[in-house]
């Protein structure tokens, strides 16, 4: 598909004509212009890959499979967060074999049984405690290798609170344990998982924003 091709290339007049496309489109139209972008990211464009995952922030499409399972908006948007890390780092998997919206229903769906499964493993925590981190460790390295570049992930994270930033730089790049971020930063074992958690999730934000 020559617009997806020019995409590859980084073409800002093709990104931008794909998104007044998609925008304008149905499911029915839009459907090849997901599988192609899909395809193309699966085989390591990076620019096709911003551009995936911008689609599915913009047009809501993790959302569906995500509310059969979840409720409150703020379970909705974690899972949503997470699923754009899991897009990051798992376009590579994508076959084509399938709609690529199906192949992201899969996705989203894993990702909302997650944060149900985190709530009901920490369901007895008392307020102000958090799940365990959904995205795993390395977050800032896997998705600053796939929807952005160092300069941009260090810009992002700059316009972090202080103590959300601290945390995650501590978990992130000294590799430290949540029991000794807790320890070194003098707080509650819950609130540095907490810290840690919402950084990644306000990183992912920024960086997603800073693709489109």
């Amino acid at each position: 598909m020559e617009l997806i091709d020019k995409i590859e290339t980084g073409d800002s007049a093709a990104k931008r004509e794909l998104r007044r496309l998609l925008a304008g489109g149905t499911r029915e139209t839009n459907a090849p212009l997901l599988d192609a972008l899909a395809t193309s990211a699966s085989k390591g464009s990076q620019d096709s890959c911003e551009e995936l995952i911008a689609s599915v922030r913009d047009l809501g499409l993790a959302k569906p499979a995500i509310r059969k399972y979840l409720m409150s908006d703020h379970d909705v948007d974690a899972a949503e967060q997470a699923t754009f890390v899991a897009l990051a780092y798992r376009i590579d998997r994508f076959a084509g074999t399938s709609r690529f919206t199906t192949w992201l229903h899969t996705v989203a769906a894993n990702e909302a049984k997650q944060v149900v499964r985190g709530k009901a493993r920490h369901s007895d925590r008392r307020a102000g405690d958090a799940p365990e981190d959904l995205s795993g460790d390395n977050f800032v390295n896997r998705v600053s290798s796939v929807i952005a570049n160092e300069q941009m992930v260090r810009a992002a994270m700059g316009e972090l609170p202080e103590n959300h930033l601290t945390a995650l730089v501590l978990r992130e790049e000294q590799a430290l344990s949540y029991e000794e971020i807790a320890e070194q930063l003098e707080v509650p074992l819950g609130t540095a998982k907490t810290w840690v958690r919402r950084a990644r999730m306000e990183l992912s934000e920024r960086l997603v924003a800073a693709a489109w």
